[in-house]
């Protein structure tokens, strides 16, 4: 079996009535960033002749929020109905399973910073995931080393990075000659092989959503010839 990616108008997802997976604004307004950022990359699940969302109903929601005209799907009729409804649990439900290793994710959210990518409005709070993060990141230092012996300052704990203490941190990494190559004015995300999927930018999001049009209206006309 071979899944295709096909583009199709968002007003002609059905999202799925007995959809279990709640979302908030604030969730919403998380996959509205990361697609105006990085584009449409995580198709939407779709299954029958209504198109019914099997998963992916924020990313839909996002796109309607957005005025998208079309998004990448991928269809899953290959599915009964009933294993439809059971894999739109299973996917949900395995993705809150997994965990972090936070020494890693302290170490990458911080050299994505450095190379000026924003992710304070992802609200990471190692403190408040207590006993778990301490025994991780106490695991993390020994067979790796601290934040402190890398870059002679110490790990933060709590990633809010618009906080001075953050700022302090960041500032000390760049003194040690820690330069993005790109910097915050400029494209965080470059695709040679594809330049018109690059939808990092730092301008006016409603340039994002017209590239994002374009870009989907290419990718559908591309199936058709």
């Amino acid at each position: 079996m071979e899944l295709k990616i096909e583009y199709l108008p968002v007003g002609s997802l059905t999202p799925y009535e007995g959809n279990a997976r709640k979302h908030t604004p604030e969730d919403i307004d998380q996959i509205k960033e990361s697609i105006l950022k990085d584009g449409f990359n995580d198709p939407i699940g779709i299954w029958g002749e209504k198109n019914i969302i099997v998963e992916g109903h924020g990313r839909q929601i996002a796109a309607k929020e957005l005025g998208l005209e079309s998004v990448p799907c991928i269809r899953l009729d290959h599915l009964t109905e009933t294993q439809r409804r059971d894999y739109a649990i299973r996917h949900n439900r395995t993705a809150e399973l997994s965990g972090w290793d936070f020494g890693k994710l302290e170490e990458e959210i911080a050299r994505l910073e450095i190379e000026g990518v924003d992710l304070s409005g992802l609200k990471f709070d190692f403190d408040a995931l207590g006993e778990e993060f301490e025994s991780e990141k106490d695991s993390t230092d020994e067979r790796k080393g601290s934040m402190a012996d890398k870059y002679l300052v110490p790990p933060f704990s709590v990633i809010y990075t618009n906080k001075p203490d953050w700022l302090t941190r960041k500032r000390a990494w760049v003194n040690l000659g820690l330069h993005s190559e790109i910097g915050r004015g400029g494209l965080a995300y470059n695709s040679r092989s594809n330049p018109e999927a690059n939808f990092l930018h730092r301008g006016n999001s409603k340039n994002n959503v017209t590239r994002l049009n374009s870009y989907m209206t290419k990718q559908k006309h591309i199936q058709t010839v």
